[in-house]
């Protein structure tokens, strides 16, 4: 008797969390005027609970990867004159020419006054493509460079892809002779995954499409390619990343969710990305925000002001969360 005492009393306790866990949340809706609101593309979030909504952010999990706008990554190599490396090289990617630039100024200038180079540049400045993959351009200090009267000590090469930094590099000064003379830029970049989404974002590529490069060419598992089109300068959005999950990597809801949240988005957008993308009512929204590891408070406020659900729906939909619960304690239960 002691333990079906023990075990009601549980249950009674459970059940009066969700209801205080549903009313606080409408308590709370009522003192702000401010709710979430999301739109089709971009989604702005507002509230007056700070403590869980968590905006998304855009640093990658990449090792190498400094800031948002700049990848220095070892599948980029420097060639003769500029630098000498005897790395084994990877498969090149031929794909990016039309996206480079390469910036290259001197570093006592405080590079104020930088030339760049690219695919629309003429003559010799002009980035080209040979048949292996390496990609050239010739860069002629400008006449008020040569002229300067204190000896530059050196000179900096950048080089971009559609606004991602891949490559810094400084080359130094011997004597002024060098500063008189075409220097060839010449770089190779191999196939990688990071590149290439930055590539194929700026090309218009959707997300769906984006991901099934991931997975053919690179190999990359669902939450890779889902890190990689959130943390990409232009990120897609939880609906967009949603799409691409089911369609090509043959997420379930929970699987998504789950994803979702490791890379950052928050229990609103993650929401929003299950219903529209998936389908589903409530209630399996709810089992699917808590496989992810949301809070009950979390997919309560949820509940409220992305779906706008009623006190009742919410209640009725937090039950699936706890049922499992109280089957297994009543399966415990000793008589």
């Amino acid at each position: 008797m002691y333990n079906i005492s023990l075990h009601i009393n549980q249950f009674n306790k459970m059940y009066v969390w969700i209801i205080i866990a549903v009313t606080s949340t409408f308590l709370l809706a009522s003192c702000d005027n401010s709710v979430s609101s999301f739109g089709s593309d971009e989604q702005t979030l507002s509230g007056s609970q700070d403590d869980i909504q968590s905006t998304l952010t855009t640093s990658s999990a990449n090792s190498e990867e400094s800031t948002d706008n700049i990848y220095l990554t070892d599948v980029f190599h420097f060639l003769e004159p500029v630098s000498s490396s005897n790395e084994v090289m990877g498969e090149p990617d031929k794909s990016l020419l039309d996206l480079l630039t390469v910036t290259v100024c001197i570093e006592g200038d405080n590079c104020t006054s930088p030339d760049e180079l690219n695919s629309g540049s003429s003559g010799r400045e002009q980035l080209r493509l040979d048949n292996d993959g390496v990609y050239m351009a010739t860069w002629q200090p400008s006449g008020n460079q040569n002229r300067r009267g204190s000896q530059p000590s050196e000179f900096r090469i950048m080089v971009d892809i559609a606004g991602l930094v891949i490559a810094d590099h400084s080359v130094d000064i011997k004597n002024r002779g060098q500063m008189n003379r075409a220097w060839p830029v010449r770089f190779l970049i191999e196939n990688d995954a990071k590149i290439r989404v930055r590539a194929l974002t700026e090309r218009g590529y959707s997300s769906t499409e984006i991901a099934e490069v991931l997975l053919a060419e690179f190999g990359l598992d669902a939450f890779k390619a889902a890190e990689l089109l959130a943390n990409d300068l232009a990120p897609f959005n939880a609906n967009q990343i949603a799409e691409a999950l089911k369609s090509v990597y043959e997420q379930s809801a929970d699987e998504t969710a789950h994803i979702l949240k490791r890379v950052q988005f928050n229990v609103y957008e993650t929401t929003e990305a299950l219903h529209q993308i998936f389908e589903i009512g409530e209630g399996l929204i709810s089992v699917a925000l808590d496989y992810a590891g949301f809070t009950v408070y979390e997919i309560t406020s949820a509940l409220d002001q992305t779906l706008d659900l009623s006190e009742d729906a919410i209640a009725a939909a937090l039950k699936l969360l706890i049922l499992p619960q109280i089957r297994s304690s009543v399966r415990s239960i000793k008589f």
